[in-house]
């Protein structure tokens, strides 16, 4: 965070719901800016902290501050500042997706001249879909509209809540595309959560959470790399060099479907490269899956009790 303004302070913040503890003395700071990623296991309390970010948890015990043009204030009165993407769809399907964008520039408080404008700078992405009524569009529409609403007010930061989960990979490329553009001309602050790695992998930071604790945080790149490792599969040259790839390579597994051999490490040996050099008539190689990393970041951490 060198040369950047804190956006966020979270200081000792604690959140229970009767005896669960779902957040457990978590205190860390987010830069004015930045790209922030919220990681961890299901129930590991990544929901709740966004909703404490977002205005809509209060901590039971500790403080949660918004910085913002010099000022700093509880994240509970800063609400006008925030644009929140949820888990789950919360556009009304009963009216089109112009009226949802009015109501939502109402409760905004956006008026007149400046209403307009945003409404129109909205529409520009999915002016064809502007009259139609939102429970017959596709998930990957809802969630595209549900992005520019929280965006029409031009907030400081935008929080996603595994806003993309469940909707097809064009429509996730369109949705980040739109976050991109937005960032690029104002400079929005991003705090996410996500289960797809390429999505992860645009973020600066990323924190994972482990049983309501802050596990750790991490430049993103470095967190990958050193707990994700690489993914390989490899097309052997013939069923002998299949075989033999799935005896050199311990740790490999067989893709029965295209009988393609699988290895994910984080620190391939000389000799495991060898033998995919030797065996192998076509390699492709990229990140492992997130939850590899999520995984083996926290192996062995007695997880307390979770969200």
């Amino acid at each position: 965070m060198t040369g950047r303004s804190q956006l966020f302070t979270l200081d000792a913040v604690t959140v229970e719901f009767g005896r669960n503890v779902a957040l457990d003395r978590v205190s860390l700071q987010i830069a004015q800016g930045e790209w922030f990623s919220i990681l961890g296991r299901n129930g590991a309390g990544k929901s709740t902290l966004i909703k404490v970010l977002a205005s809509l948890l209060r901590p039971d015990f500790g403080k949660a501050f918004f910085h913002f043009q010099g000022k700093m204030r509880p994240v509970g009165r800063a609400r006008q500042h925030l644009g929140f993407v949820p888990q789950s769809g919360s556009l009304d399907a009963r009216l089109s997706v112009l009226e949802n964008l009015l109501f939502a520039a109402a409760l905004q408080g956006l008026r007149g001249p400046r209403r307009k404008a945003a409404i129109d700078a909205a529409l520009t992405q999915f002016e064809p879909l502007a009259d139609r009524i939102v429970g017959t569009l596709s998930t990957g529409q809802k969630r595209r509209v549900e992005v520019a609403r929280a965006l029409l007010h031009e907030p400081a930061v935008l929080i996603l809540d595994e806003a993309t989960a469940g909707i097809d990979a064009h429509s996730r490329q369109q949705i980040w595309d739109q976050i991109a553009a937005r960032r690029n001309a104002q400079n929005v602050s991003v705090i996410m959560t996500s289960h797809f790695i390429e999505e992860v992998a645009q973020s600066e930071r990323a924190c994972i959470m482990h049983g309501g604790k802050l596990h750790g945080i991490w430049q993103t790149d470095a967190l990958l790399d050193k707990f994700g490792g690489q993914h390989y599969r490899i097309t052997p040259t013939d069923s002998a060099a299949r075989a033999a790839l799935l005896v050199a390579l311990h740790d490999a597994t067989l893709d029965a479907a295209t009988g393609d051999v699988l290895l994910t490490t984080t620190s391939a040996a000389p000799a495991d490269l060898a033998a995919i050099a030797r065996y192998g008539a076509k390699v492709a190689a990229g990140r492992a899956p997130l939850e590899r990393a999520i995984i083996s970041a926290t192996e062995g951490v007695n997880p307390g009790v979770s969200a």
